[in-house]
């Protein structure tokens, strides 16, 4: 691994600036050094976005909402349920201890336990669903119901009451047919997904890349809410980012090939007032080298399944 000291370094040689392996500070090198760290970024930037990428990956894991829902006919759940004349019918459910449902327009919701009135929620946003989940207060484990009322039109879907307790409110569980991961806030160096493998478990689906996954805008990652186990996200990432505070000590976790390129390119921007054609022959050295980095794949690859034309 090399430092920041040392790729400074290798730079001020290939310029000619300075002739052992001691990072010289001098009024001939101070303003190439004040100058490296934009430039740098500049070289890490295009070989890892269009070269040498830089791989890394993260975990989702999914538990089956489906299965925890106590309500009857769970699937059924995730329909859209539109408000005519009338309240909706009670969704009832003995020992509840969680809920989530979503609403679209204004409507109350009344949540009761044993016949009593324990929760009532409002919505006033239009033209969109909104989400409420919570725990429930039922350590006797009574009945619990959720009717949907409301003077005018309305819809709601995803209606869920769990025999789970959970953390905070925050933490029950969407009951929802896709989930929605963003990845640039799971991962902050995200640059652009490379794959997904998936595990169910040893008696289901052990290991398998799979294309059962959607990608909204580029790092809005869905998956199937209703399938459980994990998925290993494979991702090309950003490279850390060298600032003017960034000690000469620090570690960059460059490859080889990497760190023989960066000075090469760091060299060619620092000396161009020096001598324009010898710095165009080094950045030209650079392109070639950097198109000759190629990322291989062949390691670990496995066969792609779909299980329908749906994706899932």
């Amino acid at each position: 691994m090399a430092t920041w000291e040392d790729i400074q370094i290798f730079t001020l040689q290939k310029m000619w600036a300075i002739t052992g392996d001691t990072l010289v500070s001098n009024s001939s090198t101070l303003p190439y050094i004040k100058a490296m760290p934009q430039v740098a970024n500049e070289a890490l930037q295009l070989l890892s976005t269009a070269g040498k990428f830089i791989t890394k990956s993260i975990e989702i894991t999914q538990d089956s909402i489906e299965e925890m829902n106590l309500l009857e006919n769970a699937e059924e759940m995730m329909n859209v349920y539109r408000h005519k004349n009338t309240d909706s019918e009670p969704y009832t459910a003995t020992g509840a201890k969680s809920y989530y449902f979503e609403v679209d327009n204004p409507a109350t919701v009344e949540i009761s336990v044993g016949g009593v009135l324990a929760t009532t929620v409002t919505n006033t946003a239009e033209g969109l669903f909104t989400e409420y989940k919570g725990n429930i207060a039922n350590p006797s484990g009574l009945p619990v119901s959720i009717v949907f009322k409301g003077s005018y039109p309305y819809q709601y879907r995803n209606i869920a009451l769990y025999d789970t307790t959970f953390a905070t409110d925050s933490d029950v569980w969407d009951y929802t047919p896709e989930k929605r991961y963003e990845l640039k806030t799971l991962a902050t160096d995200f640059y652009r997904i490379k794959d997904v493998v998936y595990q169910g478990g040893y008696t289901e689906t052990r290991y398998k890349k799979t294309p059962e996954y959607y990608l909204e805008g580029d790092s809005t990652l869905v998956l199937n809410g209703l399938q459980k186990g994990s998925w290993k996200i494979s991702y090309f990432a950003y490279p850390q980012q060298i600032t003017k505070t960034t000690l000469g000590s620090t570690t960059l976790t460059l490859d080889s090939e990497v760190v023989a390129l960066l000075p090469l390119y760091m060299a060619s921007q620092l000396y161009k007032d020096d001598d324009p054609a010898i710095a165009t022959q080094w950045r030209n050295e650079f392109e070639v080298a950097r198109d000759l980095l190629v990322t291989s794949n062949l390691a670990g690859t496995v066969e792609f399944y779909t299980s329908d034309v749906m994706g899932w």
